[in-house]
């Protein structure tokens, strides 16, 4: 998979980069793990979700996605944070 790839390289790369410029390499390194972090729960959710769906052929209107996006938002930290 490319962006497996691309990930491992970048990775690979702030190694290299880490013996000169430790805390950048350290900060990225970070930053970039909490953001596989975040994605692979993101892929979970929306498998749960697809399953959950079964066979069913009603779809949601964009609004009540938004809205069900809002509320999400609040309940997690009063809407200060960006993680769903």
């Amino acid at each position: 998979m490319p962006l497996e790839s691309d990930i491992r390289d970048v990775l690979e790369c702030l190694d290299q980069k880490a013996a000169t410029h430790p805390k950048i390499a350290t900060f990225w390194k970070h930053y970039i793990s909490r953001k596989i972090t975040m994605l692979e729960k993101s892929l979970n959710d929306c498998e749960h979700v697809m399953e959950s769906l079964g066979e069913s052929q009603c779809d949601v209107e964009p609004e009540a996605l938004a809205a069900a996006y809002l509320f999400a938002v609040t309940l997690r930290g009063n809407g200060s944070s960006t993680e769903v």
